[in-house]
């Protein structure tokens, strides 16, 4: 369903009046493990309604782009909105980027029941906080590859937090303002098992980060630090010769 302008919740829901078989109504949905609606701008929390309902297999979500979602749209997610019975715990992957009315309590609600996620994108939603993302790293600790740009309340907080509770194999923290050098190298020496880093346009990231993650990451196959003003060419050069391994990307 992927970039459909028009696609609009009915299609999540059954209709009862134009199609009353039994055997529909039982079977819609429950055989799906990966759905993917993202920029589809007209659904609302009701899609997530009758997705949590109705797709009990789910194992991977895409709703990236769904600008009218909220934080309801998650608690659907875990919890039948029919009879209350619990959801999400199939999850794998998640995506929610650029949902931009997504709030902390959507993370806490996440972290209670998506404890087996693996992958989530949480790009461009400007209100996740240090607190939020603290909350679902101490929950949800098979999380290997994280989302996190331009979630400009972030700071060096939630990267110590990421460090302290999981292990973490890919990392985009593009333009993050507040990130610096503590934050990162903090990462470098926990990630062991780092492989891709984007720290593009995060403009307090120096040469020292870059030295430490080259240092720590052994496995690292790729680093991004497009925009990044305060790292110097010669410094990346340095690693693009000492680490021949790595996929340097600055420009």
């Amino acid at each position: 369903f992927e970039d459909l302008d028009l696609l609009t919740d009915e299609v999540f829901h059954f209709d009862s009046s134009g199609d009353g078989r039994r055997a529909a109504d039982q079977n819609m949905l429950r055989s799906v493990v990966d759905l993917n609606v993202s920029e589809c701008p007209r659904l609302t929390d009701s899609s997530l309604s009758g997705i949590g309902s109705r797709c009990v297999s789910l194992t991977s979500l895409n709703a990236s782009g769904c600008t009218l979602l909220t934080d309801a749209a998650t608690r659907h997610l875990v919890a039948d909105p029919n009879t209350g019975q619990p959801r999400g715990e199939k999850l794998r992957t998640l995506k929610l980027s650029y949902c931009m009315n997504l709030t902390d309590v959507c993370l806490h609600t996440l972290s209670k029941r998506c404890t087996k996620l693996h992958t989530i994108d949480l790009s461009g939603c400007v209100h996740f906080t240090d607190d939020g993302i603290k909350k679902l790293a101490s929950h949800c600790r098979s999380l290997q590859s994280l989302g996190l740009a331009r979630c400009k309340r972030l700071t060096d907080r939630a990267l110590c937090d990421l460090a302290d509770h999981l292990w973490v194999e890919e990392l985009d923290i593009s333009s993050n303002a507040k990130v610096t050098d503590e934050g990162i190298d903090v990462l470098s020496m926990e990630f062991a098992g780092l492989r891709k880093l984007n720290a593009s346009g995060c403009d307090k990231v120096t040469n020292r980060a870059v030295v430490s993650v080259a240092r720590h990451c052994r496995a690292l196959k790729e680093l991004q630090v497009v925009g990044c003003s305060n790292i110097s060419v010669e410094c990346l050069e340095g690693v693009r010769r000492d680490r021949p391994d790595v996929n340097v990307v600055w420009e």
